[in-house]
């Protein structure tokens, strides 16, 4: 793994220099530095046993890594963005691929403390089972093995992170959602877009936001959206992202990629619903054949346990307002449907499905009334300064 003692010691460096940016998290989040500290170890296990199997079996990180020192750099949203910015450390300051890897795990490492303080926010209020069972989540293994490689999905996951985190305050975080937003536009263009439109949405019904904030930030957005479309319909090879009919095609060419591998399921044969469902929640246990994918649908299995009990929870209380979730509800759903309807590969599917899950988690913690055990304590004060901003405002 560790070609020459260079090597090790820029790994070390840049794995010291990680502890500062989490440091830096901390600092804007209000998590303890033990925590964060505690999430950036156990997020670079498996940072480590991600090089040690793409350096043996190959895959996308590799490509991207071989092609920045080849020179082949454009720069670009999505694979071409990788590229040109792994040039930078591997050609440009000479670094090894495992020395590049340990700088995208950084990135996925803030991204998860920041999911993690949306998370505490969240269920500041809620029973003292939710905030035991919500401090557990960001230790699930699949959110740190497909973040912490080399790769779109380590930087996707620290803007999703960032922006999840500030969208519970965005008249004081407009700087960390705009950062996030460019952050998964650059690697993945139509999430990007996705994120833009459901803050739009959000800002236009929120109740605490005067007309003419609302008017601000809806133009903001409108203005964005135009300028990024015609990218994300050329990065998608798509001839008309405004018409039915152009998704439709986009849809139905990509439901035949990726069907010979062992993980793959024909979704063109699924209905919508079942699609969907494939999408987020398989494998289960039915479909496990190793130790991987018995893992796999360990977690698939509390996904779905936890997703149940906000279907149930909401349908409980009906008279519970969902404007302050609008921009989790919207981005959710959509972008549910459209990775659901275009991807074929279960293996793929595991690993992109983490770019919806932490906002179905804030989703399903934050619509549920305590049901599993009632607490009749007050919201400690020490607590409410910390997380002051518990919903989507």
């Amino acid at each position: 793994m560790f070609e020459t003692a260079t090597d090790i010691f820029a790994s070390a460096v840049i794995f010291t220099l990680g502890f500062g940016a989490m440091a830096l998290v901390a600092r804007l989040t209000g998590l303890s530095q033990a925590r964060v500290n505690i999430i950036y170890l156990w997020h670079t296990l498996f940072a480590f046993g991600y090089a040690y199997l793409i350096l043996n079996s190959g895959g996308d990180a590799l490509y991207y890594y071989q092609s920045s020192l080849e020179g082949n750099v454009e720069w670009g949203t999505g694979t071409a963005g990788v590229i040109a910015i792994t040039w930078f450390f591997s050609a440009g300051l000479g670094l090894s691929f495992v020395a590049t890897s340990l700088i995208y795990q950084t990135f996925g490492a803030m991204g998860l403390a920041f999911f993690d303080a949306a998370l505490k926010a969240t269920t500041a209020n809620k029973s003292q089972t939710m905030k035991t069972l919500s401090n557990w989540i960001v230790f699930l293994p699949s959110a740190s093995f497909w973040t912490s490689g080399l790769g779109k999905d380590s930087l996707a996951f620290f803007g999703i992170g960032l922006v999840l985190w500030g969208m519970q305050n965005m008249r004081r975080r407009v700087f960390a959602i705009i950062l996030g937003v460019a952050a998964v536009f650059l690697v993945r263009a139509h999430i990007g877009l996705l994120l833009l439109g459901a803050i739009g949405l959000a800002s236009v019904f929120a109740a605490n936001r005067g007309f003419l904030a609302k008017a601000a930030v809806l133009v903001m957005a409108a203005v964005a959206i135009y300028f990024a479309a015609p990218i994300v319909a050329e990065r998608l090879n798509i001839a008309d992202l405004a018409s039915i009919r152009g998704l439709d095609e986009f849809i139905e060419s990509r439901q035949g990629y990726n069907l010979d591998g062992g993980s793959s399921t024909d979704i063109a044969s699924l209905s919508v619903p079942m699609r969907m469902f494939t999408y987020l929640y398989r494998p289960l246990f039915v479909d496990a054949n190793n130790s991987f994918t018995l893992a796999a649908s360990a977690e698939n299995a509390l996904i779905l346990a936890l997703s149940l009990l906000a279907i149930f929870t909401s349908l409980r209380n009906r008279g519970t307002s969902l404007n302050s979730l609008l921009f989790l509800f919207v981005y959710v759903v959509v972008c549910w449907f459209l990775l659901a309807n275009t991807t074929a590969n279960l293996g793929i599917a595991a690993r992109q499905k983490w770019m919806i899950m932490p906002a179905l988690f804030l989703l399903v913690f934050a619509i549920q009334q305590n049901i599993i055990t009632r607490s009749r304590n007050p919201r400690p004060q020490a607590y409410a300064q910390q997380f002051p901003n518990p919903g989507f405002r």
